[in-house]
């Protein structure tokens, strides 16, 4: 996942699921950043990452189920 910060302004960049995962995007932007990668078939693992801007930079946090 690529996120890329303007100021205060977060957006998304590019994100690609792994094989066995699919993605969906809750939001792209400007304020939070919000995707969650999801296991398919037997994986059922979910990753949500969720992004903000910090003095100018992307900062992402990780949260797995």
């Amino acid at each position: 996942m690529i996120a890329e910060c303007r100021g205060s302004v977060i957006s998304l960049d590019a994100a690609q699921p792994d094989d066995g995962f699919r993605i969906e995007v809750d939001d792209r932007g400007p304020d939070d950043l919000r995707v969650e990668f999801e296991g398919l078939g037997e994986s059922d693992s979910k990753t949500e990452v969720r992004g903000e801007c910090e003095g100018g930079a992307p900062v992402l946090e990780l949260r797995n189920d």
